[in-house]
Parts: C-alpha cells; structure tokens; sequence
C-alpha cells in the first residue's frame, strides 16, 4: 500500500510537472544546443523526446518489473593540451645546465615537455601561410605589410583599430576570414628557447618587435594586450591602443 501510494504521489508530481511545460519534447529553442541522443537527459525509454512517456517508463520500472532505462553513453572525452615550450635543456639554479633527469632539479619543463607540438608543429604551406597543428590555428608566415609598400619597416607599425581592420580585410592564399589574434593565441607563438627570435624559425620576418592582439585590458579598457617576441621567449603587457605595434593575423584552419 505505501509503495502505490509513493508511486501516486511521484505520478501526480512529475504529471503537474509536465503540464506545466507543454514544450518538455526535444525540439530545438533558438538558445538550444544539439538534440540529446537516446538515453540523454532524462529521455529514459530511449525514444528521443523527454515526454509524459518516460515517467510511465520509469514507474513501470521501479514498481512493475518492467523494462529497465536506456542506458546513458557518455562520448570520450578529447584530450586538449598546451602547446610545448620549446625549452629542452634543464639548468639548476646558478644557470648551470644539467641533466634532465638529475635528482636535484627535477621535473623540469625540458624534461617532461608536456604539451602538443613538436619539430613538426608548424607546417609551411608554401603560400604565406603556416598551419599550427597544434592548436588548429593559420597563421600569415610574416610579419604584415600593413602599409602596403611591399617591405618590412616600422612603418608597418599600427594602431590597435587599425590591425584589426588589417586583419579582417585581409585575403591571402584563398582565404578571407583572417583576425587579429587574441592574446592567448599570440602567445601560443612563443617558444622559450636561445637559438631564435621567441618564435619557430618557419616565420619569416617575425623579430624582436611588439605585436598587437584582439584582447582589451578589461581593468583598462583603452588600453589592449600586446605580446613581445624577443630572444628566449615573450614578454606580454598591455598599453593605449593609440600606440602603434606590428601585426600578424590568424585564422581557424579547415
């Protein structure tokens, strides 16, 4: 008697709950993400729609003997990894270099190189244009001509409103969707290393100079992050985008 009368009560509820959202069936809102696959997100018979149905469904179940949920398959998540410094030589801490595997200075970025990328990271593709295969990203091969005279001065040297429409109106190797990059994707660039600019040396014309990003400083909004390449690395800060610094642009690479 009391297990009919919890079955009735959590009948009554979950009933009330539905009329209540006329709509509880799986179709797409204009804020809606993908439809849940069968066995997701309360769909418990498996029919794809979250329905009146799977409260009968469920009930039969836990009261009757019936059928039991579908069972819910969770995709595998993928694995997202930081690109690698580039750092393969460990040091202690008078500058010393040492072995990677000495016991008095482990775990050193050198020795795990943890993180995506390699010798074979960047990929040429021969048209002004390098491909990171580890972030997914395209990036143009040199520092840009922002004024158009066909060489690399620092006249080439922009405002942060002017290497975004830079950018955006830019068309090269059959693509017209280039960006500034955001601070983090200009900084995925740097490699900390003694033997190159603080860039792989498949960028041409990428020297020690101030690069612009896409990203404002939020606690200053006039101004915008800017990143630095130089020997050894980068150097990241923000200033006034009236100030004029070198661009390269990006893009997600299909």
């Amino acid at each position: 008697m009391r297990s009919i009368l919890i079955a009735s009560l959590l009948f009554n509820f979950v009933f009330i709950a539905y009329l209540m959202n006329e709509n509880s069936t799986l179709t797409p809102s204009v804020n809606a993400g993908p439809v849940p696959a069968a066995g997701e997100n309360g769909d418990v018979d498996g029919d794809s729609n979250r329905n009146l149905g799977d409260v009968l469904y469920l009930l039969n179940y836990l009261f009757r003997g019936g059928p039991a949920p579908v069972e819910i398959s969770c995709p595998d998540a993928t694995p997202i990894a930081l690109p690698q410094t580039g750092q393969n030589a460990c040091f202690n801490d008078l500058g010393e270099e040492v072995l990677c595997n000495n016991s008095e200075f482990p775990g050193q970025d050198a020795f795990y190189r943890a993180g995506c990328g390699g010798s074979d990271r960047f990929v040429d593709n021969e048209d002004g244009t390098i491909t990171d295969t580890c972030t997914g990203l395209m990036w143009t091969a040199t520092t840009q001509d922002a004024n158009g005279d066909l060489m690399f001065t620092f006249e080439d040297m922009v405002t942060w409103k002017e290497a975004l429409k830079f950018c955006e109106d830019r068309d090269l190797a059959g693509h017209t969707d280039w960006r500034l990059p955001n601070r983090r994707e200009l900084e995925s660039l740097a490699e900390f290393t003694d033997n190159n600019n603080g860039v792989n040396n498949r960028f041409s014309l990428v020297a020690p100079h101030l690069y612009w990003s896409s990203t404002t400083d939020i606690t200053s909004p006039g101004s915008a992050w800017f990143v630095e390449f130089g020997q050894g690395g980068s150097f990241v800060d923000s200033t006034t985008k009236f100030a004029t610094f070198h661009v390269l642009c990006v893009r997600t690479a299909n």
